[in-house]
This record gives structure tokens, C-alpha cells and sequence, in this order.
């Protein structure tokens, strides 16, 4: 990998990261140095996979299903240790 493609592929992560903090793609891909949209969405969809917006959707999706299964898998826990302090007197 060439300096400049690791370059493309850094700022590319760093973009990625604002726009799940809520940045839109287009205010990161002038943050990030790039003139155009058109060309950060290329690049990005090349990288990742998916167009910004979709992919920082995905990610969400994904994160906020992993959230729902730890505490699904809690679940029993908290019941039974709630069932022992009611039942305790």
C-alpha cells in the first residue's frame, strides 16, 4: 500500500467515525479534505462497501442489536438476583 492510499484510508476511518457521532457525509468529506462529495462517497462506498449514510446506518443498526442481546442475556440475572431481595424478608 502506497503513503497515499493508507492517507485516503485513515481519513476515510476518521470520517467514518464523525458521521456516527452524527456528522453528515458531506461536512465530513470537506473536514476531511475532499472537494467533493461525489468523490468521498465513491471512495468511501469502495472501502467500506456501502454509501456513507447507509453504512453509518448499518453500524447502528448492528450496535443497537448487540445492546438488545447483552440485555436479553442479563435478563435471568437481574430476575433472580430482584427475586431474592423481594423474597428475602
Amino acid at each position: 500500500m502506497s503513503s497515499l492510499q493508507y492517507q485516503k484510508r485513515v481519513r476515510l476511518h476518521m470520517a467514518r467515525v464523525r458521521m456516527t457521532e452524527g456528522m453528515d457525509a458531506a461536512s465530513a468529506a470537506f473536514e476531511f479534505g475532499y472537494d467533493s462529495a461525489s468523490q468521498f462517497n465513491r471512495e468511501y462506498r469502495r472501502l467500506f462497501g456501502l454509501p456513507p449514510m447507509r453504512d453509518i446506518k448499518a453500524r447502528q443498526l448492528v450496535e443497537g442489536e448487540q445492546d438488545h442481546r447483552e440485555v436479553h442475556s442479563l435478563t435471568p440475572f437481574l430476575l433472580a438476583r430482584q427475586f431474592r431481595t423481594v423474597h428475602r424478608d
